[in-house]
């Protein structure tokens, strides 16, 4: 193996390394930034899709 390989080796290695690093690491959860308001609940659609029986649907878009 030549100097060429050699540091190619060392470069593949070290970037691998920072991956698994970074995949592995624990991350601080930030409750505000995950769910909006920070009081969980139910996620909310874009869309309302209402009918009755026998009539085509409806479909409504919320603009928010």
């Amino acid at each position: 193996m030549d100097w060429q390989q050699a540091s190619v080796m060392i470069i593949v290695a070290l970037t691998m390394g920072l991956f698994a690093w970074k995949g592995l690491r624990h991350s601080k959860a930030d409750f505000h930034k995950q769910t909006g308001c920070g009081c969980g609940g139910a996620p909310k659609t874009p869309f309302v899709i209402t009918g009755k029986k026998g009539e085509l649907p409806v479909v409504v878009t919320k603009n928010s």
